[in-house]
């Protein structure tokens, strides 16, 4: 019996010793863990950047001078006018590829005329000086407002869901409008273009092109991602009208004074600081309380990931042939790191790759009007010339080299006229691919009118 006890006695104390060591150990992983995180709060502290989701709230905005008050206001007339003509062309091979028949063209005319205000209204938002959507970041944040898996289910809808009964901070259904506002204003600029007003639709392209920057100021990625569609779908209107036939020079300095803006692309680094602002949330909320010393593992998670976001946000909006030996050795840490930064790190290299292939349309754009604008004011002879080479056009070596590469942007002459492209994120000349992104540029067509 008294052996027993012995036995039992020795036992206890076997056990709490062992418990008091491992709430040793995990007390200085702990600490450790703390201490290597509130380092990489400090910096950012330092840096003046936001770190919770209070420090995004901005000063408020005159509704005059606000572009998402203008934006609302247009909202209900843009869905009308696409419920009306989108019905049944919407979708289709010929809506995609800008094809309109006769009856289309009558039909989006009859929508506008039945909504004489959007058009309007949207001009206005684009002159406005500034955009905010007056999120109310002082609501009480929970973890649902960053789960990765909800935002890329939502990605191509954006549309306005709730998660555990409880609405998002971020109403990706403001998001999804400002796509179809730019959408509505493609439609008028197709009609003005095929009513021969190209100079009114190039106007009209400017518009959609200042709207853009506006939503640049859209919080997170996914608000990046929508302003780069919105910039991919105005820089095909554009091409499209510059191909329609002559515009004037005066259309012409005004658009490339307007894509000048677009090519330093600094929306993205904004849209990296306030992602890291949620994903700082999303981990307080994994790790807060007595978790974080009991789970001081998530706590190494979140430096990680902070590394990742300083890393991206250091290298910035620079293009990608200028950074990619700085990218892929960031991405590689980031990969061998855990399982959370990584899948963080494969959300992030999408809006890179979109933000490349924007500069690169934006160039593009830039080159076919400088172009045109070549041949009608110092004839066509060399334009006609086989020998006609990318340095022969006068804008900037930055503005004509592919952020891709570093490499001249290609330019070739065909039967129809000529195509200026980047080769993209693969890095292979497909010869100027563009229906599967393949290539990234604009169409030239020298027409007899241009010329």
């Amino acid at each position: 019996m008294l052996k027993l006890k012995k036995i039992i006695k020795w036992t206890a104390i076997l056990v709490v010793s062992l418990i008091a060591i491992l709430l040793s150990v995990n007390g200085v992983l702990s600490w450790r863990a703390g201490s290597r995180l509130e380092r990489r709060l400090q910096a950012i502290r330092d840096a003046g950047d936001p770190l919770t989701l209070a420090d995004l709230e901005r000063e408020p905005i005159p509704p005059e001078e606000n572009a998402a008050t203008f934006l609302r206001r247009a909202d209900k007339s843009v869905r009308a006018i696409q419920k009306e003509f989108w019905a049944e062309f919407y979708n289709t091979e010929s809506y995609n590829r800008g094809v309109f028949s006769e009856e289309n063209l009558r039909s989006i005319k009859t929508a506008f005329d039945a909504y004489p205000d959007v058009i309007s209204l949207l001009r206005q938002a684009a002159n406005c000086p500034n955009y905010d959507l007056r999120i109310d970041y002082k609501v009480k944040a929970g973890p649902e407002l960053l789960d990765l898996s909800d935002r890329q289910a939502n990605r191509n809808g954006f549309d306005r869901y709730t998660i555990n009964g409880v609405k998002p901070l971020l109403d990706l259904s403001d998001c999804q409008a400002n796509r179809n506002a730019i959408q509505v204003l493609r439609e008028h600029v197709i009609l003005l273009a095929a009513e021969g007003k190209r100079d009114d639709a190039l106007e009209e392209c400017v518009v959609m092109f200042r709207l853009t920057r506006h939503f640049d100021r859209d919080p997170t990625l996914v608000g990046y991602l929508v302003s780069m569609a919105c910039r991919g779908i105005t820089g095909d209107a554009t091409n499209r009208v510059l191909l329609a036939g002559a515009v004037s020079a005066e259309s012409r300095a005004k658009l490339e004074t307007e894509l000048a803006q677009h090519d330093a692309m600094a929306g993205f680094v904004e849209s990296l600081k306030s992602e890291r602002v949620f994903g700082a949330n999303r981990f307080r909320a994994m790790s807060g309380g007595w978790k974080s010393f009991f789970f001081w593992q998530t706590k190494n998670w979140q430096a990680n990931y902070l590394d990742l976001m300083a890393g991206e946000i250091r290298l910035g909006a620079a293009p990608s042939y200028k950074i990619r030996a700085e990218l892929d050795a960031l991405y590689a840490r980031s990969a061998s790191a855990d399982v959370l930064t990584a899948m963080v790190e494969t959300a992030i290299k999408p809006a890179r790759g979109a933000m490349d292939r924007t500069r690169a349309a934006m160039r593009c754009l830039r080159v076919l009007n400088a172009l045109q604008a070549q041949a009608a004011n110092t004839g066509n002879n060399k334009l006609q010339s086989n020998t006609l080479k990318i340095s022969d056009v006068k804008l900037p070596t930055e503005i004509t080299t592919d952020p891709f590469t570093g490499q001249p942007l290609i330019l070739r002459k065909t039967s129809q006229g000529f195509t200026v492209y980047s080769v993209g994120a693969n890095l292979k000349d497909d010869g100027g691919s563009f229906d599967q992104q393949l290539d990234t540029g604009a169409g030239v067509d020298l027409t007899p009118e241009d010329q």
